[in-house]
């Protein structure tokens, strides 16, 4: 063989060797992400199903404000015809 074949094969060989580290690097890479977007999107989720029933929650709780507020304008409105 001739040395300047020899030195094309190993430039080649030198070649496929790095691509492919740097694509091995960068499954692996993916692959930790892959796992870190999964362990978000389960977070979000655990949250979501906690946070949901909050609406029935705050309505009730409006409810009863709304009831406070009634008892309040009356003691205020009582308040006043006592001191008329």
């Amino acid at each position: 063989m001739q040395p300047v074949a020899v030195v094309t094969l190993v430039g080649v060989a030198l070649t496929v060797l790095v691509l492919a580290v740097y694509l091995v690097t960068v499954a692996w890479i993916l692959r930790h992400v892959s796992f870190t977007l999964g362990t978000v999107i389960a977070g979000l989720r655990a949250i979501a199903n906690q946070t949901e029933p909050l609406d029935e929650v705050i309505t009730e709780m409006d409810k009863d404000l709304e009831d406070v507020k009634l008892a309040l304008e009356a003691l205020v409105a009582k308040a006043g015809q006592k001191t008329a």
